[in-house]
């Protein structure tokens, strides 16, 4: 059964593959910052350490900015979201740099809705191209403009629980006892950011194309089904700032338009009304290539601040880029030490 792909085997395997690759990028880095980097004094070092920033992810928390990764770079991003009423699942993005000018990604959303007490997850796939690249002639402070499509691999089936139609008693007069539908959908992103000194500056728009099928409600004594694919289209704004707190931190907040699903027992139809979602936190470097996420989530849709969430996700980064100069590298950091053996 597909629930098992969760399990404790699932998880080690995971594990295991993060495990390697945070030790694979360790040992990257070490070489190339051993044979790469010369000599100097303590002071230099305390300088070059306050000097160093990480490496972002082309988004804040959940929008893209307008930013890809550097080419055959790749970004592993795991985590969740915790508090609230809702029951919590894992969040994962994969992403890829391609040629400075683009990034492929595979990840997995969530699906608001009205008929489950979780939000079901959804695989997606997204590509984005920068239109306009970052300074362009040269202008540190010219924006940078890219447009990006997200779309669901399948249709995702939404099932209610026991625990919403309990809570709701229209449903629970009209004998409704299980609702559940198929849906799918794609988003077009349009997106600038720009950088002022420690400040920076993303907005755009997201264009959700949502479709919705094989709506199904059982009643105690009958079943309705309307298996038409009915389409959704909402058009929605996004905004967000981050700020250069120190070299390890940023400060961001982020505001944007999401879908959220609705199901009405007057017309046993599923209606997507346009929400926001609102994400206040930090990004806190422990490395360059190593990043939490973490702040405050809340949605429109939420009765008050009880219903908000902790969200918290690691991002860690293999350096694609480096790999063409790692044999340079393992042969610098041989010379290096034949000439410390001969000084010694």
């Amino acid at each position: 059964m597909r629930p098992m792909l969760f399990g404790h085997r699932f998880r080690q395997s995971i594990a295991k593959k993060l495990i390697f690759c945070l030790g694979s990028v360790v040992i990257i880095e070490a070489v190339m910052t051993i044979a790469e980097t010369p000599k100097i004094s303590a002071t230099g070092i305390a300088r070059a350490e306050q000097a160093q920033s990480g490496i972002d992810p082309a988004r804040l928390f959940t929008i893209p900015t307008a930013t890809v990764l550097r080419s055959r770079d790749i970004n592993l991003t795991g985590g969740s979201a915790f508090g609230g009423s809702s029951n919590q699942s894992f969040l994962g993005v994969i992403a890829v740099g391609l040629g400075n000018i683009a990034e492929v990604e595979f990840s997995s959303t969530k699906l608001v809705n009205n008929i489950a007490q979780g939000s079901p997850i959804t695989p997606t796939s997204a590509f984005k191209l920068q239109l306009i690249p970052s300074h362009l002639f040269g202008w540190s402070w010219f924006p940078t403009a890219a447009v990006a499509i997200r779309s669901t691999a399948e249709w995702s089936h939404i099932r209610s629980d026991q625990t919403k139609i309990a809570a709701n008693q229209s449903w629970m007069d009209r004998g409704i006892y299980n609702i559940g539908y198929q849906t799918r959908f794609s988003v077009l992103y349009l997106i600038s950011s720009i950088q002022l000194g420690f400040l920076g500056l993303h907005g755009g728009m997201n264009l959700m194309d949502i479709r919705t099928k094989d709506t199904r409600v059982w009643y105690l004594s009958s079943c309705f089904h309307e298996p038409v694919e009915i389409q959704h289209e909402i058009n929605g704004l996004m905004a967000g700032f981050d700020v250069r707190y120190n070299p390890q931190t940023k400060l961001m907040f982020e505001i944007s338009h999401q879908p959220q699903f609705v199901f009405s027992d007057s017309t046993n139809r599923v209606r997507v009304n346009r929400d926001f979602l609102a994400v206040a936190g930090i990004r806190y470097f422990f490395t360059p290539w190593l990043s939490i996420d973490t702040g405050i989530w809340y949605q429109g849709h939420f009765l008050g601040i009880a219903d908000s969430e902790i969200k918290i996700g690691i991002n860690l980064f293999l350096p694609g880029h480096k790999i063409d100069n790692l044999p340079g590298s393992l042969l610098k950091l041989k010379t290096r030490m034949r000439k410390n053996e001969n000084t010694d």
